[in-house]
């Protein structure tokens, strides 16, 4: 879809020592951690050039911690936007704005929208124009609202054995 080889990345992991932040499982990890910082701004770069430009317009951009903050201040350098990371918990750093300013969630990857979900929930104050990422490994359909790179093998529910 994008031209980026995403396969270097992907590495064969054991379902029980790589729990993932989705609560799925998946033999598969794609590290992110690989790239170079040229290589991740070259990917923000293809990100942005896959953006529809209202996503360009946004006020800033949410990065869900941890996977979301490399990508999404390389994509606010570009589009030149202010980043705020959510962590896991859920606490906000960053800057503050208006109730109704526009927002774009920049993630590595997207699965169950759990992330997505919660930064939706966060930030419900402001207007929530889409999210991107690097890919995407939902079982069913992404939201129209959601942009990515490429489309990989879905995560699964876990099954104990």
């Amino acid at each position: 879809m994008s031209g980026f080889d995403f396969d270097w990345l992907k590495e064969r992991v054991d379902i029980e020592a790589c729990p993932l932040t989705s609560k799925r499982v998946t033999e598969w990890y794609y590290n992110f951690d690989l790239l170079t910082p040229k290589q991740a701004r070259e990917v923000a770069l293809l990100l942005v050039k896959a953006m529809p430009l209202d996503y360009v317009k946004v006020n800033f951009i949410v990065a869900p911690a941890i996977g979301g903050i490399v990508p999404a201040y390389f994509v606010g350098e570009y589009i030149d936007r202010p980043v705020v990371t959510v962590d896991k918990e859920g606490y906000i750093r960053g800057k503050k704005f208006e109730p109704g300013s526009t927002y774009l969630i920049v993630d590595d990857v997207v699965s169950t929208y759990g992330q997505v979900e919660k930064c939706l929930d966060i930030f419900r104050e402001y207007k929530h124009l889409g999210t991107i990422a690097y890919i995407y490994r939902g079982v069913g359909d992404m939201r129209g609202d959601t942009i990515v790179l490429d489309r990989r093998e879905p995560e699964h529910e876990w099954k104990s054995v």
